[in-house]
């Protein structure tokens, strides 16, 4: 069962001996590995990663997507970044193979030829903002801020390729809010420039409604909780192509702990997207869901988008009616 986040390690596992693994729109995890031959060694399988596992003569008749090993990048800027830090703890952790890739991987380009899926943590997709660590040209590299400009921009170009050729681009958090920007895409957040009286949430946990039966919900319940800090509020614009797949109560009360002003800017809105960008995805998470390893009931949103690429995401596709944009008033 998918909504095990030790089920990820049988996963790795697995798709690190080159044996098919399938996902069910469901949740349910299919292993079909000659590793897995007999019942005693199942058993044994089934305590060394902490899962349970059931044994079937046939696969059940759901949607399957097919896993591959994915060629995943991670960015890290060359400004020191915590979140970005705590996703390497959170890859590492879980058996996940990947690169991590720098400003100077992106000047370079061509980013299709090498990886499938890139994540962003909660930061900004330039090298910084000038100065010290903020140039081209490494750690330490002293830039003007013309030059900065143009080196952003051509940051930003790359991650434009890259999924305009058909790649995944994952990003959560001021990271989704970066990412929206810069590859313009149709989503709004409703909450950029609210001043602090009328809008306020720091670090609290909310509670979202989630569509279960998209590729990276999978294993998610239907309501889920999500940490927050200072975090974006979307909505869809004109010409959005793609699935929203988590979202905000309409009715009753959103805030499960923590403080938060301004409820009317959440309700109904998306608190999750699978944007269809040309040939590619953009994945915007509008939480933390790996916030200092601590946000586990939200870790499998990572690990379910670090598979979110090729054919999976061509056969995404959102549940029907789960989302409709909201009328937003004058107030929002």
């Amino acid at each position: 069962d998918h909504k095990e986040n030790a089920a990820v390690f049988a996963m790795n596992f697995i798709l690190g001996r080159n044996e098919p693994v399938r996902l069910a729109s469901t949740g349910e995890i299919q292993l079909d590995s000659p590793y897995l031959e007999n019942r005693s060694r199942v058993e044994n399988f089934a305590r060394q990663f902490g899962i349970t596992v059931q044994l079937r003569a046939q696969a059940p008749a759901k949607i399957i997507y097919e896993l591959k090993q994915p060629r995943v990048a991670l960015y890290q800027s060359w400004v020191a970044n915590p979140d970005e830090g705590w996703t390497e703890w959170l890859l590492d952790t879980h058996g996940f193979k990947y690169t991590l890739i720098t400003p100077a991987d992106l000047h370079a380009g061509n980013l299709i030829a090498k990886f499938d899926v890139v994540l962003v943590a909660s930061q900004s997709l330039g090298g910084g903002r000038g100065g010290r660590g903020g140039g081209a040209g490494g750690p330490g590299a002293v830039v003007d801020t013309t030059n900065q400009r143009s080196e952003d921009s051509l940051r930003v170009g790359a991650f434009d390729d890259f999924v305009r050729a058909g790649g995944t681009l994952v990003a959560w958090n001021q990271g989704a809010t970066a990412a929206a920007a810069a590859l313009h895409l149709p989503v709004r957040n409703v909450v950029s420039g609210l001043a602090r009286k009328d809008y306020f949430t720091g670090g609290s946990i909310m509670q979202v409604i989630v569509d279960t039966t998209h590729p990276v919900m999978s294993g998610m319940p239907g309501r889920a909780d999500a940490f927050v800090f200072n975090s974006p509020v979307f909505t869809t614009l004109d010409g959005f192509e793609g699935s929203v797949i988590a979202k905000y109560p309409n009715d009753g009360p959103i805030l499960r702990s923590g403080y938060l002003v301004g409820q009317k800017y959440m309700q109904g809105l998306a608190a999750a997207l699978d944007v269809k960008h040309d040939r590619g995805h953009v994945v915007l998470i509008a939480f933390q869901p790996q916030w200092r390893g601590q946000s586990t009931g939200t870790f499998r949103v990572v690990f379910n988008s670090v598979f979110f690429g090729g054919q999976v995401a061509a056969q995404a596709r959102g549940a029907p009616g789960f989302w409709s944009a909201p009328t937003l008033g004058t107030e929002r």
